[in-house]
């Protein structure tokens, strides 16, 4: 074979290599073009099923609405028992579809590309979720279920927690009760609602509410690190009530600690707790105080507007200074005026005593008894008996005109030199009408509850008190 003639068969055969591989390329690409026509198209591939509804050439928004359609005029019914003890109906939600709708039509390329060639990855399931058009009614329709409104349960569902009560911090365990989780109970229903189920088959152990703390919780245990650290420390108070210790419990609402260590007070919550706690544990108006008379007799009295409130201002001032020292405290609370009594000791050793049993009245000055007179006190026999208690005095005055009501119901008005009130209209003052005090006079021929004195002892007590001087009227 001549040369001309192999030259020509090469490029015969060159020529056949080059229009196959333009073929295939020619191919290749229009594969690719439909590969990519088909993954990035607007609609479903034919046959594709999303939550069972065929969806095959629908874009987005119209799977959507057919998802919608085939949920819509469906009725759920909760059964117990085989009893149907309430029922929803799909017209009373909407159902919002259109991310997952999203997520389905463009999945990935490599998920795309795989449904072209394989059907069954064209059956799809997203999650739908139901929405109450009425959110009162759902949760009022929820609420009358017998299930719910008839609930009884044997125990209740606890969370473990640390004690607090002492720093002893014990952990106590969870309790698995047997009471409804009406949260878990609704999430149910609209789960049920949003698969277009027909049926909820209540079993009541299903919905038990569950303990969300354990003993062995991770969170628990750091708690317990912290309660160890932090609220061991004691801050007792020293009152006329008797010793009073701020809780774990009540300083841990105080306190906050930052990463640093660093202790910071939560001001409202320590304002809070010397105004609504701490004043009343502390205050010692009205108490029952255990006193030593002027005759050396002990007695017991309680009642009466006398006595000392918390400064709730400086008290808060000082306990913030008190839990910021991380040190252990006892003193006593600063109440008004700056008095910090802790034992009684409010009174001070100048005060009135009033002994109704033996109708007599002391007055002591700096430890000393000045002044002793008889009196006569309230009638008893027509319900005017003075009362017991501890008063302040409220002032004093010259020349006074007292007026009320006799027993009988008429008027009546008594000109005095002096008068010094302790409680409301009930006070000390002179009588010159009277002729003789002390012994029985008061409980036949009393007053209408004021202390009467000889009006010369009257006018001395009148120069050794001024107000706010303690008054103890006792039997």
């Amino acid at each position: 074979m001549s040369n001309d003639n192999t030259q020509d068969v090469r490029k015969s055969g060159k020529k056949k290599v080059i229009i196959t591989l333009l073929v295939l390329l020619a191919a290749l690409a229009g594969a690719g073009y439909y590969l990519y026509d088909q993954a990035t198209s607007d609609t479903f591939l034919p046959g594709t099923k999303v939550n069972g509804v065929d969806v095959s050439g629908l874009d987005r928004e119209a799977a959507e609405q057919a998802i919608e359609k085939d949920l819509s005029g469906k009725t759920l019914k909760i059964i117990e028992t085989g009893k149907t003890v309430g029922s929803f109906q799909s017209s009373d939600f909407t159902f919002d579809t259109a991310e997952e709708v999203g997520k389905a039509l463009r999945p990935g390329w490599e998920t795309a590309v795989r449904r072209i060639f394989d059907k069954k990855l064209r059956t799809i399931t997203v999650k739908t979720t139901a929405v109450p058009k009425d959110a009162k009614a759902f949760e009022n329709a929820v609420s009358q279920l017998s299930i719910v409104k008839d609930e009884k349960y044997t125990r209740k569902t606890r969370n473990a927690y640390i004690d607090l009560t002492s720093t002893d911090f014990k952990i106590v365990k969870e309790v698995y009760g047997d009471n409804l989780d009406v949260a878990k109970l609704k999430k149910a229903i609209l789960t049920a609602v949003a698969a277009g189920k027909t049926e909820l088959d209540y079993q009541a152990s299903d919905y038990y509410e569950k303990p969300t703390v354990t003993a062995e919780s991770a969170a628990l245990q750091k708690q317990l690190t912290y309660c160890k650290e932090y609220l061991t420390r004691k801050i007792t108070y020293k009152t006329p009530r008797g010793e009073y210790t701020i809780t774990p419990d009540q300083l841990n609402k105080l306190i906050a600690v930052k990463d640093d260590g660093t202790v910071t007070v939560k001001q409202k919550n320590l304002t809070t707790f010397v105004k609504d706690i701490l004043s009343l544990k502390a205050s010692t108006v009205g108490i029952t105080r255990t006193l030593t008379s002027v005759t050396g007799e002990t007695y017991t009295v309680s009642g009466g507007n006398f006595g000392r409130t918390v400064d709730v201002e400086k008290e808060s001032a000082q306990l913030t200074k008190d839990l910021q020292s991380k040190q252990d405290v006892s003193r006593s609370p600063i109440y008004t005026g700056g008095v910090t009594a802790s034992n009684g000791s409010d009174i001070g050793n100048s005060f009135v005593e009033v002994n109704l049993r033996t109708q007599t009245l002391y007055c002591v000055k700096n430890g000393q008894t000045v002044l002793t007179s008889p009196i006569v006190s309230g009638k008893v026999t027509d319900g005017h008996g003075t009362p017991a208690g501890t008063y302040a005095l409220a002032y004093k005055v010259r020349n006074a005109t007292l007026e009320g009501k006799n027993a009988d119901g008429s008027d009546y008005k008594s000109d005095v030199s002096y008068w010094m009130p302790f409680n409301g209209g009930i006070g000390f003052h002179d009588a010159p009408w009277r002729s003789a005090f002390g012994g029985g006079i008061y409980y036949a021929n009393g007053s209408h509850g004021c202390i009467n004195m000889p009006p010369a002892n009257a006018g001395k007590l009148f120069y050794l008190i001024d107000a706010g001087t303690p008054v103890i009227v006792h039997w």
